[in-house]
């Protein structure tokens, strides 16, 4: 779609949105939720596709069987928000996802986003958040509810400013291991590579278009994408 889904009145509105939550009161993630919640709603008017909004989904690391072998695994991730469908025959189906961080000080002016492309503060933290939203796509992968046969797209949210990164297809190595909080007993290996990766966020740049909720561009963006991950199946 290369045209606004959004009415000019919808636009205003989430524009008025990201100026409260980021210049009256402290910057609060909670108040993020409401935003993109909020916005999900509008573009959801204009899908055809039904795409059911999971907020603060808990997606165990291990499947069900194996979690019921390990009385002590309780670990799971918690997406934002997770995109997909209930189906007839019971159960459910991811199609895609959001992680939500909240907004740096430096936000409050909104500033253009390839003006804060190499801030380093913003880098860390979307590199971070890409960190934990590629454990919540493994662990809908390895609970069966997510595909890892083809890459899956991810929203990664910092303030108002989102990108849209894509994980995977993963080999088993990579599914095993938690970036976010590593399993001290099965993941050595590879935990000692990612807390390498992890001091490096800073130096590591942002690859990708970024966009701002409230704008054309972002609007188009997200629509793109949640009508692409509503048409997803597996």
């Amino acid at each position: 779609m290369a045209e606004c889904p959004l009415t000019d009145n919808q636009l205003l509105k989430v524009q008025s949105m990201v100026q409260n939550c980021l210049q009256r009161g402290t910057l609060e993630e909670t108040r993020l939720y409401g935003l993109l919640n909020e916005t999900l709603f509008f573009h959801k008017c204009y899908i055809e596709a039904d795409l059911v909004v999971f907020p603060q989904l808990r997606i165990p690391w291990k499947s069900q069987s194996r979690a019921q072998k390990d009385t002590k695994e309780r670990r799971s991730n918690v997406p934002d928000f997770g995109f997909g469908e209930l189906p007839r025959a019971g159960g459910m189906k991811l199609r895609g996802g959001a992680e939500l961080k909240a907004a740096l000080e430096f936000m409050r002016t909104l500033p253009d986003t390839e003006e804060i492309r190499e801030e380093p503060d913003f880098v860390v933290k979307v590199n971070d958040t890409a960190l934990q939203a590629s454990d919540q796509v493994k662990a809908g992968i390895k609970s069966g509810l997510l595909p890892n046969h083809k890459a899956i797209k991810w929203i990664v949210m910092v303030g108002p400013y989102f990108l849209i990164p894509s994980f995977g297809p993963y080999n088993e190595k990579e599914l095993s291991a938690r970036a976010h909080r590593p399993n001290e007993s099965g993941e050595a290996s590879i935990s000692e590579y990612l807390a390498e990766l992890k001091k490096t966020t800073g130096s590591r740049g942002i690859e990708g278009a970024i966009y701002i909720l409230g704008t054309k561009a972002g609007a188009i963006a997200l629509h793109n994408y949640l009508v692409e991950s509503a048409s997803l199946r597996f």
